[in-house]
């Protein structure tokens, strides 16, 4: 535990990654992403940069685990189409 001026604080790691798991046929992997109290102080045009980023990380992470399954899958694809998705948002 980290102390502040304020009082106590945890420090966590900014993304935890969970497990990739096949349950009913479909695959899937949770994450969980903390948010620090700086995210909030941010303006909205960067805290929407931020999340991006932080999305592509977690599809990267994503794309590696399904490759070590040697999962036949087009996360290439999947990353562009997010990427135009946080464009356009």
């Amino acid at each position: 535990m980290a102390l502040r001026a304020d009082g106590p604080a945890f420090v966590r790691a900014p993304i935890t990654y969970g497990r990739l798991a096949k349950k009913r046929g479909l695959i899937r992997m949770v994450n969980v992403r903390c948010f620090p109290e700086t995210f909030t102080q941010m303006s909205l045009a960067r805290q929407k940069l931020a999340f991006g980023e932080d999305l592509m990380e977690m599809l990267t992470r994503l794309g590696e685990r399904l490759k070590r399954k040697k999962a036949n899958y087009d996360i290439a694809g999947l990353m562009a189409d997010v990427r135009e998705i946080i464009g356009a948002w």
